[in-house]
């Protein structure tokens, strides 16, 4: 959507899209079921499954990237093509879900989930709940793609909040990444 407003912003298909994408953002991932601090508290993070007939059990790095990275872009959309006060558009609730996410799973769980400055795969959350705040079982896997998808989210977070520990994350990932 982002390369479609940015190269073709007439395009007649473009507010369909973004409907589309707000919606799913919106009304269907950003839900208490979906992103909470089961096993993660204290820290707002996105639950998987790799079934829709079971219930998420894992919070995995890469859906945690993919969360902060795609509301960052869609919450940098929204600003910058119909404003911060977009009736249709909630642009305070797209960049405030985001950062809890940034903030919750990068940010405030680092520690548990890295290895010599390197993400690990994800958290289990197997056996908890709401009613457990405790931590889950990381698991150790290092992959490649991990360090890099939550980057793009990390620098548009920093641009649309002028926060630095946005950037600073981001930085210090690569650095992880180019020193390991």
């Amino acid at each position: 959507i982002e390369g479609l407003a940015t190269n073709n912003p007439q395009d007649p298909n473009l507010n369909k899209m973004l409907d589309y994408a707000y919606n799913i953002f919106v009304n269907g991932i950003t839900r208490d079921e979906y992103i909470n601090e089961i096993g993660t508290p204290d820290a707002k993070s996105v639950m998987w499954s790799d079934s829709i007939e079971q219930p998420a059990t894992y919070k995995s790095t890469i859906s945690n990237s993919l969360y902060v990275t795609a509301g960052s872009r869609l919450a940098k959309l929204i600003k910058f093509r119909y404003g911060e006060n977009n009736p249709k558009y909630n642009y305070p609730k797209v960049l405030n879900d985001t950062k809890l996410v940034a903030d919750g799973y990068f940010l405030g769980c680092f520690e548990q989930i890295e290895s010599n400055g390197l993400l690990m795969d994800g958290i289990t959350t197997k056996g908890l709940s709401k009613s457990t705040p405790q931590s889950g079982d990381v698991i150790k896997y290092i992959f490649t793609y991990n360090q890099g998808a939550v980057l793009p989210g990390m620098a548009i977070l920093t641009q649309l909040t002028g926060k630095a520990k946005y950037l600073d994350f981001a930085k210090n990932l690569i650095q992880a990444s180019y020193d390991t």
